[in-house]
């Protein structure tokens, strides 16, 4: 599944400008990544908890960390037109986080599986949804992906 999830992101070759920007671009995927599954790690375990003390905590740390500083330098730009577009991402984001964890309290492996796919049901819905131009690469990591979950869901039984 993870090689799918490689070859989804993966840039086509006409999109590459130069070897020190694709290194680049590669290493902070991986960072956020590994964020990624981190956040996913700690939320399985904390998910007992109420839903609140699980998901505000990371929201807290994003405005601290991201928004603020970036209202604060002037660098936060968000035109009239686009504010329900952030709220409802806002929104949404809470939204997962909340289902992610009571869907762990159940079986964190599962449920970190599916929360981890969702890069390439972006990718599936923007192509479906805006006719977003997907590569042949993309499709293949698509389809890996849904090989890897559909063996994982048979052994997992």
């Amino acid at each position: 599944m993870v090689l799918g999830v490689v070859v989804v992101a993966w840039p086509p070759p006409d999109e590459v400008t130069g070897s020190n920007r694709l290194r680049a671009g590669s290493a902070l995927a991986g960072c956020a990544a590994l964020a990624f599954g981190l956040s996913l790690y700690a939320t399985g375990h904390v998910a007992a908890l109420p839903l609140a003390w699980v998901v505000v905590p990371s929201r807290i740390v994003g405005v601290t960390l991201v928004a603020i500083p970036l209202a604060v330098t002037r660098r936060l730009r968000v035109s009239r037109s686009v504010v329900p577009h952030v709220v409802a991402a806002g929104v949404c984001e809470v939204l997962g986080f909340a289902f992610y964890a009571l869907g762990a309290r159940s079986d964190i492996a599962v449920a970190a599986v599916i929360a981890s796919m969702f890069g390439a049901v972006a990718a599936v819905g923007a192509y479906l949804v805006f006719s977003e131009r997907m590569g042949s690469s993309a499709r293949i990591g698509v389809v890996v992906i849904a090989v890897g979950v559909a063996t994982l869901s048979a052994l997992h039984q």
